[in-house]
């Protein structure tokens, strides 16, 4: 795999964290393989591939330098359903859910959507689900396993 120029993870974060972010930049690399170029998302006229071609422009600005990195931290709040949430440099992982590499992934891939501009509203709504951050970090966090087997 490239080497890692998209995230900065703190040293500290456990391994499944680190190699989530790992699966997350290959899968951005990739995303015309799993995000379907006609998908339709709730709250934007975006389809697949435009996003898609927003997270390859932001990849090279990433890869040239042109971006620091995301960085990647950690706090432990067990009284949240929350997972993550997206910060000024990056996000923060939720340490104190203990989540399987296919979650971890769709949430870095989730995080990442909103540090491009997509939102959700804060509270559960029916129609969440198919908004930008949530439905591509699903179909990341459901196309996962082969990644996983390649960069791991």
């Amino acid at each position: 795999m490239n080497e890692n120029y998209l995230f900065f993870v703190d040293p500290s974060l456990p391994e499944d964290v680190k190699n989530s972010c790992k699966v997350a930049q290959r899968m951005l690399e990739k995303c015309r393989q799993w995000i379907p170029e006609d998908a339709k998302f709730r709250g934007t006229t975006h389809t697949g591939a435009f996003i898609c071609s927003r997270i390859e422009e932001r990849l090279t600005e990433y890869r040239s330098g042109e971006r620091n990195k995301i960085v990647v931290t950690g706090y432990y709040d067990s009284k949240t359903s929350a997972i993550g949430e997206t910060t000024q440099l990056g996000y923060r992982v939720n340490l104190a859910k203990k989540l399987a590499i296919q979650e971890r992934v769709g949430n870095s891939v989730h995080e990442i959507m909103h540090l491009l501009g997509y939102t959700h509203s804060f509270f559960w709504t029916p129609w969440r689900k198919n908004t930008v951050p949530y439905a591509v970090g699903y179909m990341a966090r459901d196309k996962s396993y082969n990644y996983i087997k390649e960069v791991l």
